[in-house]
């Protein structure tokens, strides 16, 4: 666990990065980057007590490829940060600039596009909270349909990223999803749950089994948990197909 104060430093050095990003549209990026950084990968993976962890310039290459600038992300890697033991496809699966941001990063370095948040690097994105472990799931979790549809194209395993999409009720990135093939059934399991009618619709108009979805309803429902049961809107939207 991460103490306050190296929560803050991570903070304060992604909006510093931001920042610079900004200053960089009117310096030479090589030039401005030696100056701040004379050793890229000068702290140490791991220190005592904290376990695996990122190096500055692994870190850097994270908050990089989360504002999606491909030029600073090939300056840090000339300066020696390590592309492969960072999280960089899962940050940049939430940028502004995802699609061409990806693309580079699958093209020029090989990063895997289904690797688990695990793999290496410390990602801001994951130190606080459960969230989601794939580079599609967090692209679906920030409703970043330009990152989703690249990730697809290169091939992401859908996994549970339709989880969150409907979650977050994005009938567009739930409709890709099952494009490319999540089980549409499964799904409106989900839909039920989370009583998300227009989930629910788009995913019989996909052929969801009502069956598979009333059995997910009623194991969730055995559980307990906060799960209230289903609706009365959803309820009869079952039953208006049956």
């Amino acid at each position: 666990m991460f103490s306050k104060a190296r929560y803050m430093n991570h903070m304060m050095s992604f909006h510093t990065i931001k920042v610079y990003s900004k200053a960089l549209e009117s310096v030479p990026k090589v030039y401005f980057w030696y100056s701040l950084i004379p050793q890229v990968n000068g702290r140490d993976w791991k220190r005592e007590g904290e376990g695996e962890r990122e190096g500055e310039g692994e870190g850097m290459l994270n908050r990089a490829a989360g504002i999606g600038d491909i030029e600073l992300f090939d300056q840090l890697v000339a300066r020696g940060a390590k592309p492969s033991r960072s999280n960089a496809l899962h940050n940049a699966a939430c940028s502004q600039n995802a699609s061409a941001m990806i693309t580079h990063l699958i093209e020029k370095f090989d990063l895997d596009v289904n690797a688990d948040d695990g793999c290496g690097g410390l990602n801001e994105l994951v130190q606080w909270k459960v969230t989601p472990r794939f580079p599609l799931s967090y692209a679906v979790d920030r409703s970043n349909l330009p990152a989703i549809e690249t990730l697809l194209k290169y091939g992401a395993q859908i996994g549970d990223a339709y989880s969150f999409a409907i979650k977050n009720k994005n009938a567009s990135a739930l409709k890709l999803l099952l494009d490319a093939g999540a089980d549409a059934s499964t799904s409106l399991g989900v839909a039920i749950i989370d009583d998300y009618l227009e989930g629910a619709r788009l995913c019989q108009e996909y052929g969801g089994d009502i069956a598979i979805g009333e059995a997910r309803h009623k194991m969730v429902a055995g559980f307990g948990w906060s799960y209230t049961g289903m609706s009365s809107e959803m309820r009869n939207l079952l039953d208006e197909w049956k």
